[in-house]
């Protein structure tokens, strides 16, 4: 299970929100068995509501930024941007692990 930690640096994050952003960012670890925290960082600027995130996966460490004047707008553009590094991160290691390699095919003239 992967255990979600909200901080909030400047500003309050409402509960609903919290609560939205923990549900899905629970989601994430069905890529990783191994992706054992996120660290959820929730500020607000002149510039809207700013949602950072890191999720560390099997030793590795992933981190997103988002900014966006609604703060469910932004933890779903977060977590979007999160998934899209965890799906490549999962084919990396698993090609490295079957053998696969993108290799040029070159032929002989």
């Amino acid at each position: 299970m992967l255990e979600v930690l909200v901080r909030n640096a400047n500003g309050n994050l409402s509960n609903h929100d919290r609560d939205y952003a923990i549900k899905k960012l629970s989601k994430l670890d069905r890529y990783f068995s191994h992706a054992t925290k996120a660290e959820l960082a929730y500020c607000e600027d002149k510039h809207g509501h700013v949602i950072e995130v890191t999720v560390f996966a099997d030793g590795v460490p992933l981190h997103g930024r988002e900014v966006d004047s609604h703060a469910n707008a932004a933890i779903d553009s977060v977590v979007d941007k999160l998934e899209a590094q965890l799906r490549k991160l999962k084919k990396r290691t698993l090609d490295r692990r079957q053998g696969r390699r993108d290799r040029p095919n070159f032929r002989a003239a």
